[in-house]
């Protein structure tokens, strides 16, 4: 590997991808080849990712002219279904474990985000009906949004600090100056408050300030001498 280029793109749209994998799924859906068994391969998954949103931008002919639409000129509306197809078969085998790990289960509490969107289905008393393909349709959203934004971000912000390589030699020092921060005190919430009073709720405004502002009481747990 010494002296070869590393994709850095690939690793971190993986990392982000098992992260929000486990968050909205539970678990990771995903084999790391085509040699272990799974329902989609991560490299499978990351290319119909790739052409989810490279579809999503696409000037379709028939979308502006009307009566050309039959003929699917570019071959957008063809590559829409057959990815469809795809998506639908990984939704429904991730379905399909959930609502049988729930089935039979009197007071089943919900473990991830797809549990929690499942146990909407069946709520009655909801004003707006969630359906299964609404299901789908968020748990895409999840996936897709939390993927591609969140590992643009880190792309970016490691190419900013590979070109400033004073800030890119400060970071190590910066992490290790926390660490002894968060080892060298005990932090506690003021005023006795515990953490369970601990409300993040936002207000009301453009720039969403925290209904209560989070602050902490730093107490110092070791020797003077050795801070």
């Amino acid at each position: 590997m010494s002296g070869k280029p590393v994709v850095l793109k690939e690793h971190i749209s993986r990392l982000t991808l098992s992260t929000v994998s486990r968050i909205v799924l539970g678990k990771e859906y995903f084999s790391q080849s085509d040699i272990q068994t799974s329902v989609v391969t991560l490299k499978g998954f990351q290319d119909m990712l790739d052409e989810l949103v490279s579809l999503s931008g696409v000037l379709n002919i028939g979308d502006w002219i009307p009566w050309l639409q039959f003929l699917d000129l570019q071959g957008y509306v063809k590559q829409m279904k057959d990815l469809k197809k795809k998506l639908d078969q990984f939704h429904d085998y991730i379905l399909d474990e959930h609502k049988a790990t729930m089935e039979g289960v009197e007071h089943f509490v919900p473990k991830d985000m797809v549990d929690l969107l499942l146990t909407l289905v069946d709520d009655p008393d909801l004003e707006v009906k969630l359906t299964l393909d609404g299901v789908k349709g968020f748990t895409q959203d999840l996936i897709a949004g939390g993927t591609d934004t969140s590992a643009t971000n880190l792309e970016w912000a490691m190419s900013e600090l590979i070109n400033n390589r004073t800030s890119l030699e400060r970071q190590p020092k910066s992490l290790t100056d926390l660490a002894n921060m968060l080892h060298g005190f005990n932090w506690k919430l003021p005023e006795n408050m515990k953490l369970e009073d601990l409300s993040m709720e936002e207000v009301s405004g453009l720039s969403t300030p925290r209904k209560f502002p989070l602050v902490t009481v730093v107490e110092p747990r070791l020797p003077i001498h050795l801070y």
